[in-house]
């Protein structure tokens, strides 16, 4: 910056007045003072350069005061610098040359780009992110549900060893599963409703229950059946089925 000289000053004298913005945010009272600096100018002309500068700190809910300085033929090729008086207080001014002012400009279109290309690979880097944990998640859940799966076919057949323990010890060989499941049937429909059944045995073609009380489980007198001489538990009787013949 170059100082003005006592000619220049002269030639250059600037001019000063207050102006008054209402309370507001900060920016927007340096907004509302440049608009009213460059609409309420007391001069004219497009050599006159308009400068605003804030006299006071700002403070919430308090009007601000402003210094607009307006200068005539202040263009220079190295910018200038001088020195106003604003009620009492000696203010240094700056004024960029349009040299000077483009490559701030440009800086700040440089710095801007620069910021708005991080802020791009920060999103990027952000969604690249979020997607490789929405494969990974999808990983987990598929590993989950397999987990799932294989649990449930060991219970599958952890069952099936069990019945086929059960089936053994029901000994059936020489008949098939399906004449147990006949006469569990024929139990069932023949059975006497007002007696209570605690269970059910069927063992190389013979069948038994056992019941509650004396009295027969079955209704039908075609179904033979033998009561046991005591009772297995307390008032609980086995009753036990003839043969059926073919049985081994």
């Amino acid at each position: 910056m170059n100082d003005l000289s006592l000619s220049e000053r002269k030639a250059n004298k600037p001019f000063t007045r207050i102006v008054n913005a209402p309370p507001g945010w900060p920016w927007d009272q340096s907004r509302v003072a440049s608009l009213e600096a460059q609409h309420t100018s007391p001069v004219s002309g497009a050599d006159v350069s308009v400068i605003v500068r804030r006299l006071e700190a700002w403070r919430p809910g308090q009007p601000a005061k402003f210094v607009a300085i307006y200068i005539r033929d202040a263009q220079s090729s190295q910018g200038i610098k001088f020195e106003v008086d604003v009620q009492g207080r000696k203010l240094i001014v700056e004024l960029p040359s349009p040299q000077q002012r483009a490559a701030v400009a440009s800086q700040r279109l440089w710095t801007a780009g620069w910021l708005v290309a991080l802020t791009l690979s920060v999103f990027a880097m952000g969604a690249l992110a979020l997607q490789r944990r929405g494969v990974e998640d999808a990983r987990l859940s598929e590993l989950e549900a397999q987990m799932a799966r294989k649990a449930r076919q060991a219970v599958g057949v952890t069952r099936a060893k069990a019945d086929a323990v059960a089936l053994s010890k029901l000994d059936i060989q020489g008949h098939t599963i399906d004449n147990a499941l006949l006469d569990l049937k024929h139990l069932s429909l023949k059975r006497d409703p007002a007696v209570w059944l605690d269970a059910f045995y069927w063992k190389n073609g013979y069948w038994a229950v056992e019941a509650r009380g004396k009295a027969s489980p079955v209704t039908d007198a075609t179904v033979p059946l033998e009561r046991s001489s005591k009772p297995v538990r307390k008032d609980v009787w086995l009753w036990v089925a003839a043969q059926k013949d073919g049985a081994q």
